[in-house]
């Protein structure tokens, strides 16, 4: 089993001296190829600041992070760019979509970007929608569809450029319940249909109980793991309920 992803001793700290604090405290965790990982935990835990140092969106203080096989600390800030562009994908709560442009041409920017050929931009495009039940939305502009629309013209645009690891962060925030488990299901489909790794942080038992591991942090440190070991996606979910209670989630 291929590691993509290797953290050790991850410490990201804010403010100096008395005032110092370890958000993330000592992280260590492993994230195999093609698996769906879930990140819980109460507010102030540091689930999202430890997304944002694996992103390369923040840099930790100190500790090491592997993706693979490449240490994120020993790029220069253009490497660092350019590795983040063609490895990663993105998918945050707020859509970041451009209202100026159509969803095909939202769904497409990473590959307009990288000079892809137009054929094969609309090849892309049209095989990626499909897959994940947009292609009737893709002459429309952002503001003309619905919030869990956006979201999932979002997941399209993270993985059109077929990125070693999905990073998402609260994807499910803002939508009502029924825009939420399409959205899982069209997680769980970009997992499995595609083999995409994906690392979410989420406060939603609902949301995590479609990955097959959970890890749950408290004050920037591992409180407990859970692996699903059930055939039932719903044993799941009651086992991650009562583990976020007991946390405090």
């Amino acid at each position: 089993m291929y590691m993509i992803l290797q953290t050790r001793n991850l410490v990201k700290t804010y403010g100096k001296g008395e005032n110092a604090v370890n958000v993330v405290d000592g992280f260590s965790f492993d994230l195999a190829e093609g698996e769906f990982l879930s990140v819980m935990g109460p507010s102030g835990s540091g689930k999202s600041t430890l997304l944002n140092c694996i992103s390369t969106i923040d840099s930790p203080t100190s500790g090491s992070i592997l993706i693979n096989g490449k240490e994120l600390q020993s790029l220069k800030p253009k490497e660092t760019a350019r590795f983040r562009r063609e490895n990663l994908g993105f998918i945050f709560q707020e859509y970041n979509l451009i209202d100026a442009l159509r969803v095909k041409e939202n769904i497409a920017l990473s590959l307009m970007l990288n000079r892809e050929r137009k054929e094969k931009i609309a090849e892309e495009v049209n095989n990626i929608a499909s897959l994940l039940g947009i292609d009737s939305l893709l002459d429309k502009y952002p503001y003309e569809i619905s919030g869990g629309e956006k979201q999932r013209t979002a997941c399209a645009r993270a993985v059109i450029h077929k990125p070693k690891i999905l990073m998402a962060d609260e994807p499910s925030g803002a939508l009502d319940s029924h825009s939420t488990k399409v959205l899982m299901e069209t997680f769980s489909k970009i997992n499995k249909k595609l083999g995409t790794t994906i690392i979410m942080v989420t406060h939603d038992a609902f949301c995590a109980s479609y990955s097959g591991r959970v890890l749950f942090l408290k004050d920037g440190k591992l409180f407990s793991e859970l692996k699903n070991v059930h055939n039932s996606r719903r044993a799941f979910y009651e086992e991650i309920f009562k583990a976020a209670i007991a946390l405090g989630e």
